[in-house]
């Protein structure tokens, strides 16, 4: 028997993450590892560092769309095939201000892919990145209670995460039908180094260095699970390593429900006391459509993970990355 592995998606933030966790003890099982990333606008920083870490471990890498997979490729039945898949563009602005294009290609991304397989009953394992959007909303300061949890409808209120619900839905169906061996996450905000620098945390910084205004949308009580994007690497290639298998599992840190005022408080807070700057911030008209809450009911395993989590410390150490970026990013 030969095993491959697939990664897609690995060029952008939470796949450069996951990159930094792989190692050769998980790699030797492998005859064939395969990283596929269209390399768009979202990794341009990260590409250097995309081609590095793949020749570092021996990953094949192909820079394609996953729509066109199936025109380049086809994954041999000859392979038993375990895939970790984070492709997807995942801009909640960008699908405000371009709806129909976001949707189609996210919605169409997973069924392509697998088009590409000589035989789905080759596939061992099927990881999915999704997120807590398709849940849609919580009331602000919601009670533990009516947390989401993984059996929730899926109600998403922006075109980007009715998009992932697709995904996610589609990929049910497949399970339910083809008996394919999906493994969904759904997992909250991630914050961490190298994420691109159109996302809150990056934006803040990077105007904060160039003496300008932290824009903050609405009232800035938009609450978010704000979590370690190093700690979810690493449950998500510890899983991996074990081949664990479950139908749905939330990644957050269950006690990092914060909102955006605080987070942006002790970001300003700490990048004054590295750098001596004293960021201004600037409350703009609120994103349309804008959620006012995610939280994701967690399992006693994922907690331990994040139990020594210093939300102080994480915006810190990402502060300094961002300055140490400050001159490369734009």
């Amino acid at each position: 028997m030969k095993y491959g592995l697939i990664l897609t998606g690995c060029a952008g933030f939470i796949g450069i993450n996951i990159l930094f966790k792989l190692n050769n003890d998980i790699l030797k099982r492998y005859e064939r590892v395969i990283s596929i990333d269209k390399l768009g606008y979202a990794t341009v920083y990260n590409r250097e560092l995309y081609k590095e870490l793949c020749n570092g471990l021996n990953i094949e890498t192909l820079n394609i769309n996953l729509l066109e997979t199936s025109n380049h490729i086809k994954f041999s039945k000859e392979f038993t095939w375990d895939i970790i898949d984070l492709a997807s563009n995942s801009h909640v602005d960008k699908s405000i201000e371009n709806p129909y294009s976001l949707y189609e290609e996210n919605s169409l991304i997973t069924s392509r892919f697998l088009s590409a397989f000589e035989d789905i009953k080759s596939i061992r394992v099927f990881y999915h990145i999704s997120t807590d959007e398709v849940y849609g909303s919580l009331p602000l300061n919601a009670k533990k209670s009516i947390w989401f949890k993984t059996n929730s409808l899926l109600k998403p209120s922006n075109p980007y995460a009715a998009s992932k619900a697709a995904q996610d839905l589609f990929l049910l169906s497949m399970k339910h039908t083809f008996n394919l061996p999906v493994c969904i996450y759904r997992m909250a905000n991630q914050i961490g180094n190298f994420q691109h620098p159109e996302k809150m945390i990056p934006a803040s910084c990077l105007r904060a260095y160039r003496n300008e205004s932290i824009k903050i949308y609405g009232n800035g009580k938009n609450m978010r699970q704000w979590t370690p994007v190093d700690i979810t690497a690493d449950i998500i290639v510890n899983k991996l390593n074990n081949l664990e298998t479950f139908d749905v599992l939330h990644i957050a840190n269950k006690n990092g429900l914060y909102d955006n005022n605080y987070i942006i408080d002790c970001l300003k807070d700490t990048i004054n006391q590295n750098t001596g700057l004293d960021p201004k911030i600037e409350y703009i008209n609120d994103r349309k459509g804008h959620d006012l809450c995610y939280a994701l009911t967690t399992t006693k395993e994922i907690d331990k993970y994040f139990s020594d989590v210093n939300i102080d410390y994480v915006l810190s150490s990402v502060a300094e990355f961002y300055y140490l970026k400050k001159d490369e990013l734009k």
